[in-house]
């Protein structure tokens, strides 16, 4: 119904495939032509749009675009956003310039895999936001760090705006966007290895805000809660979601009913996350295997990296476990994952180092190369300690206590350093598997 209102404005978008594919081209090319001789810097300067249509049909599209997302459009997604880049490059800065320059900023990301690029994308479009009077700046703020800056700045640096996004979406009446970024600030704290009581404290404050007004977002902070008290062994099993307050399968389980694919992923990787901090490694496996066809919908996003790292780690340990072709299979998932943490950690070592010796340490130390895997495993460890990262110093100190298990070692003060990492995380439930597993007491 969208794209007819958009048609009606003189601006026909196709919906067969392969001549959206065509539009994308034509239209990059004339982004390419538009740009000669021009930085992305200098369209903080760029004239004025004038012609009332051409806005309508920017903003038309803009909140179109979000949602042929959502669904697996991404094609869609991509030539409706190319389109306003291109109206804008060619009429000028318009009332939701900012919002296009940002929204840019991801397709630019998707095509090119140029994350600078992309950060200086969305660098503009918050000093365009900055020049229209802060206008648009919970939906700026919420694709910066949802989808560009965490390949580029500490995780850490990125919650205050996530806070900061939030109370200008509430403050605008821009309830979605400030939902939205109610939810990237529980992620975020998530992802970055904040202390778990934490995490639950900000999912549950940010649900009450959200007053269910916004439901996919309400989904993450639901979500986000449960798996922080999984780690705690708060749960009803050490990978299950359930509780006395949520039933997995009725509140969390159940979006796999609808087509809320970006929420399915997040549901997808958490139980990869969870199988494999639980030594599951089959079970990991198939929640990977699950999680990947639906990467179109959580690409460069928070879950895009939990997802390389926890179905690199359960790949590297079933390809030692295998044979043939199954064995090819998962070092091909390891290799292509070890290659992607090395390539953002030369980007953000502080998000991304400390994941890349971990993949290769445990890579090492099956391969029996035990003294080089030592060496990686207490270099991950200090590294997730100077990047805040609890639970992948956590992870380190595990790892290195089962290569050591296998080869017959003393592993006691490794598995110590373990423990106390995951008990600074607030993960009583780890620690007791691990007290299980390895027989610490």
């Amino acid at each position: 119904m969208g794209l007819e209102g958009v048609k009606l404005l003189d601006q026909d978008i196709p919906r067969d495939l392969p001549t959206i594919g065509q539009k994308i081209g034509e239209n990059m090319t004339a982004i390419g032509s538009l740009m000669e001789g021009k930085t992305i810097e200098s369209l903080s300067q760029h004239k004025k749009l004038n012609d009332p249509t051409k806005e309508k049909v920017i903003k038309l599209l803009l909140s179109l675009g979000p949602f042929a997302h959502q669904c697996q459009q991404g094609e869609l997604f991509a030539l409706m956003i190319i389109i306003c880049q291109r109206l804008t490059l060619e009429h000028g800065n318009g009332e939701s310039a900012a919002e296009v320059y940002a929204m840019y900023a991801i397709i630019y990301k998707a095509l090119t895999q140029d994350s600078h690029g992309a950060f200086n994308w969305n660098t503009l479009a918050l000093e365009v936001d900055k020049k229209n009077g802060l206008t648009l700046q919970s939906r700026v703020l919420f694709i910066y760090g949802w989808f560009i800056a965490l390949w580029k700045l500490p995780l850490d640096k990125l919650i205050p705006l996530s806070l900061k996004g939030a109370d200008a979406g509430f403050n605008s009446g821009d309830i979605i966007y400030g939902c939205f970024n109610l939810s990237l600030a529980a992620i975020l704290k998530s992802t970055s290895g904040k202390p778990l009581d934490e995490v639950i404290q900000t999912a549950t404050e940010h649900f009450v805000r959200n007053n269910n007004a916004v439901l996919n977002a309400a989904f993450h902070l639901i979500h986000e809660e449960q798996v922080a008290k999984a780690f705690q062994g708060r749960t009803s099993g050490y990978t299950s979601l359930t509780d006395e307050k949520y039933d997995e399968e009725k509140d969390i389980a159940s979006i796999c009913k609808t087509d809320l694919f970006n929420q399915i992923a997040y549901y997808f990787v958490s139980k990869l996350k969870l199988n494999v901090h639980f030594g599951n490694w089959d079970e990991a496996i198939g929640w990977g295997e699950k999680s990947v066809p639906l990467l179109p919908a959580f690409a460069n996003q928070p879950g895009h990296i939990e997802l390389e790292q926890y179905f690199s780690m359960a790949a590297l340990y079933k390809f030692k476990e295998t044979t043939g072709e199954a064995s090819a299979n998962f070092k091909k998932i390891a290799d292509s994952g070890i290659v992607n943490m090395n390539s953002w950690a030369q980007i953000c070592p502080e998000n991304f180092l400390h994941k890349a010796l971990l993949l290769e340490a445990i890579r090492d130390g099956l391969a029996g190369l035990t003294i080089e895997g030592e060496q990686k495993f207490k270099q991950a460890a200090k590294q997730s300690l100077s990047s805040g990262y609890i639970q992948d110093e956590g992870l380190a100190f595990e790892h290195l206590v089962r290569m050591k298990k296998r080869i017959g070692a003393d592993y006691s003060p490794d598995l110590q350093q373990a423990i106390e990492a995951y008990t600074r995380w607030g993960a009583s439930g780890k620690v007791r598997y691990l007290q299980e597993q390895f027989g610490y007491s």
